[in-house]
């Protein structure tokens, strides 16, 4: 008998979360927590990139605050995103996780972004907003070849 806890969606999100409940255990590091739950989420789901970002205090923006598998041009078109822009500034604005299929072809992708995305080959990306108590934070982003 097979065991569903290690098996299937369930078992991938439970591993999911052991990763980031021991992370946590051994420490609090904001950091450290940060990298290794993008590392368990990549891993995990299959997605090569990962990206967190956070609303800047006055709400304009959306600054990178931990990533997974960007490239230095990846990383730097991603450090400030406008809010409400773009296909992770959108996700933010509507308050609803974004799924696209071929991010190439999408006419919300960022022009200063189109390029990389383009020469990594990025397709499939995925985009949910982080809440706190009604409150959108920011949102964690995965994209894949």
């Amino acid at each position: 008998m097979t065991n569903p806890s290690t098996e299937g969606p369930v078992g991938r999100h439970l591993a999911i979360l052991r990763t980031v409940a021991a992370a946590v255990s051994h420490s609090l590091d904001f950091e450290e927590v940060l990298e290794k739950s993008l590392a368990a989420l990549t891993e995990v789901t299959g997605h090569e990139l990962a990206s967190f970002h956070l609303l800047s205090p006055d709400g304009r923006n959306l600054i990178l605050r931990g990533d997974r598998g960007l490239s230095p041009e990846l990383r730097e078109v991603n450090l400030v995103l406008p809010y409400g822009e773009g296909l992770i500034g959108q996700a933010v604005a509507r308050g609803c996780t974004l799924v696209v299929h071929d991010a190439i072809a999408s006419p919300d992708l960022l022009p200063t972004a189109r390029p990389v995305v383009e020469k990594e080959g990025i397709r499939g990306f995925v985009c949910v907003p982080i809440r706190a108590r009604d409150r959108i934070l920011g949102t964690l982003s995965l994209g894949r070849q």
